[in-house]
Protein backbone atom coordinates (compact mmCIF):
# COMPACT_ATOMS: atom_id res chain seq x y z
CA UNK A 1 0.00 0.00 0.00
CA UNK A 2 1.63 3.09 -0.89
CA UNK A 3 0.50 6.61 0.48
CA UNK A 4 1.47 10.08 -2.08
CA UNK A 5 2.27 13.43 -1.96
CA UNK A 6 1.78 15.79 -5.50
CA UNK A 7 3.48 18.66 -6.95
CA UNK A 8 1.74 20.32 -9.52
CA UNK A 9 2.61 24.10 -11.13
CA UNK A 10 -0.79 25.26 -10.31
CA UNK A 11 -4.34 24.21 -9.71
CA UNK A 12 -4.97 23.61 -13.59
CA UNK A 13 -2.06 21.53 -14.37
CA UNK A 14 -1.15 24.35 -16.65
CA UNK A 15 2.38 24.35 -17.07
CA UNK A 16 5.00 22.08 -17.93
CA UNK A 17 8.33 21.06 -17.74
CA UNK A 18 10.91 18.84 -20.23
CA UNK A 19 11.56 15.47 -18.99
CA UNK A 20 15.13 16.48 -19.61
CA UNK A 21 14.80 19.05 -17.16
CA UNK A 22 13.36 17.03 -14.74
CA UNK A 23 16.29 14.14 -14.51
CA UNK A 24 18.69 17.68 -13.81
CA UNK A 25 16.85 18.19 -11.29
CA UNK A 26 15.76 14.49 -10.06
CA UNK A 27 19.52 14.00 -9.95
CA UNK A 28 21.11 17.10 -8.19
CA UNK A 29 19.05 16.04 -5.04
CA UNK A 30 20.90 13.71 -3.03
CA UNK A 31 20.25 10.09 -2.98
CA UNK A 32 18.00 10.20 -6.07
CA UNK A 33 18.42 7.46 -8.80
CA UNK A 34 17.23 7.73 -12.08
CA UNK A 35 14.90 4.71 -12.80
CA UNK A 36 12.94 5.29 -15.98
CA UNK A 37 12.57 8.37 -18.58
CA UNK A 38 10.19 10.38 -16.40
CA UNK A 39 11.04 8.83 -12.62
CA UNK A 40 13.54 8.72 -9.55
CA UNK A 41 14.12 6.95 -6.91
CA UNK A 42 15.43 7.00 -3.13
CA UNK A 43 15.98 4.51 -0.74
CA UNK A 44 15.29 5.48 2.95
CA UNK A 45 16.53 2.24 4.94
CA UNK A 46 14.17 -0.49 3.43
CA UNK A 47 11.77 2.30 1.89
CA UNK A 48 12.09 2.80 -1.85
CA UNK A 49 10.26 6.45 -2.36
CA UNK A 50 9.66 6.94 -6.26
CA UNK A 51 9.20 10.43 -7.43
CA UNK A 52 7.42 10.08 -10.81
CA UNK A 53 6.76 12.63 -13.35
CA UNK A 54 3.39 12.50 -15.16
CA UNK A 55 1.74 14.27 -17.93
CA UNK A 56 -2.11 14.56 -16.67
CA UNK A 57 -5.06 17.01 -17.60
CA UNK A 58 -6.49 19.79 -16.47
CA UNK A 59 -8.23 18.34 -13.62
CA UNK A 60 -5.20 15.94 -12.78
CA UNK A 61 -6.40 12.57 -14.35
CA UNK A 62 -4.11 10.03 -15.45
CA UNK A 63 -3.91 7.11 -17.06
CA UNK A 64 -0.07 5.72 -18.45
CA UNK A 65 2.03 1.91 -18.81
CA UNK A 66 5.15 3.48 -19.90
CA UNK A 67 6.47 7.35 -18.76
CA UNK A 68 8.78 7.06 -21.51
CA UNK A 69 6.75 8.32 -23.94
CA UNK A 70 6.34 11.73 -21.84
CA UNK A 71 8.45 14.69 -23.45
CA UNK A 72 6.56 17.10 -20.51
CA UNK A 73 5.14 16.27 -17.44
CA UNK A 74 2.77 18.57 -15.37
CA UNK A 75 2.66 16.74 -11.67
CA UNK A 76 5.29 14.61 -10.03
CA UNK A 77 3.80 11.94 -7.83
CA UNK A 78 5.90 11.03 -5.21
CA UNK A 79 4.54 7.50 -4.10
CA UNK A 80 5.45 6.51 -0.05
CA UNK A 81 5.10 3.01 0.76
CA UNK A 82 3.20 2.27 3.99
CA UNK A 83 4.94 2.62 7.07
CA UNK A 84 7.81 4.89 5.54
CA UNK A 85 6.24 8.39 6.31
CA UNK A 86 6.51 7.49 9.98
CA UNK A 87 9.88 6.83 10.26
CA UNK A 88 10.76 8.73 7.90
CA UNK A 89 8.58 11.86 8.09
CA UNK A 90 11.28 14.46 8.47
CA UNK A 91 13.42 13.06 4.92
CA UNK A 92 10.56 13.31 2.84
CA UNK A 93 9.43 16.38 4.16
CA UNK A 94 12.53 17.69 3.26
CA UNK A 95 13.18 15.74 0.00
CA UNK A 96 8.88 17.23 -1.15
CA UNK A 97 10.18 20.12 -0.16
CA UNK A 98 13.62 20.88 -2.27
CA UNK A 99 11.79 19.55 -5.17
CA UNK A 100 8.87 22.13 -5.19
CA UNK A 101 11.50 25.01 -4.57
CA UNK A 102 13.78 23.64 -7.43
CA UNK A 103 11.32 23.55 -10.00
CA UNK A 104 8.44 26.30 -8.55
CA UNK A 105 5.35 24.10 -7.87
CA UNK A 106 2.88 23.55 -5.55
CA UNK A 107 2.89 20.62 -3.01
CA UNK A 108 -0.35 19.01 -2.14
CA UNK A 109 0.19 17.15 0.90
CA UNK A 110 -3.11 15.34 0.76
CA UNK A 111 -3.34 15.56 4.62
Amino acid sequence: MYDYITLQSDSKFSKSINVDRLKIVLLDIDGVNIISSASGMIQLGDFKIVLQGIKCDSNGDYSFDDDSKFKEINMIEINIPQGAESEFENEIRQIVLDLSKRIGWQIDWRE
